[in-house]
């Protein structure tokens, strides 16, 4: 989501942010370059994500907060009109892609004994969303929440939210209104944004 790597940005906050090959950058004011690091990341290769955390650790030394960001397609095919390829390619990167980043993620936070993992779910407001992307929808939604029990007890804070605003901008700044709570209040289950003033975090400077 560009709007909240812009909005972090833009309050003071460094930032590493996942970029598939050869996605064009999103435009960013001079002065907020130095506090952003792209990371190039093939969703497809297990050493892929595991450079993209290496690289991370670099930028920042440490990593205390990682969001992991779903966008679902609203516009997908019709059932009978998916190919082959494009069934695989959403597999192959959207599914397994965010079982390797989020696989590597979690190893650093057990070895350091803590860490925010946030899973970030938007749907755009579809009543029904396409088949396939109903499919990764729902994957990135049992993945976290697996999670969040699966791990309930160890010192790493997990929590979801998720929204079917259509308007992503308002999404972004509820998130990035709540990251300063690490509480655990909203550990280990999902909250919904309703399109009210809201909860997000980055390092900062």
């Amino acid at each position: 989501m560009t709007e909240m790597v812009q909005g972090a940005l833009s309050q003071g906050h460094r930032v590493a942010a996942t970029l598939p090959p050869d996605t064009e950058h999103p435009p960013l004011e001079q002065d907020w370059q130095q506090n952003l690091r792209y990371l190039a990341w093939n969703p497809r290769s297990p050493l892929s994500a595991r450079a993209v955390v290496t690289e991370a650790l670099n930028f920042f030394e440490s990593v205390e907060d990682a969001y992991i960001v779903f966008s679902a397609d609203t516009a997908g095919k019709a059932f009978h009109e998916l190919s082959s390829t494009e069934i695989e390619k959403a597999v192959d990167e959207e599914i397994k892609g965010l079982f390797f980043l989020v696989k590597e993620i979690f190893g650093i936070y057990l070895k350091q004994r803590s860490g925010i993992l946030t899973f970030v779910h938007h749907d755009g407001g579809a009543d029904v969303l396409p088949p396939l992307g109903a499919a990764v929808s729902g994957s990135f939604r049992a993945l976290a929440t697996a999670l969040f029990a699966q791990y309930r007890n160890e010192p790493v804070l997990m929590r979801g939210f998720q929204s079917s605003v259509p308007e992503v901008r308002d999404f972004a700044q509820f998130l990035l209104g709540l990251g300063a709570d690490r509480s655990g209040k909203t550990s280990g289950r999902w909250l919904k944004f309703s399109g009210r003033t809201g909860f997000f975090s980055f390092g900062r400077k």
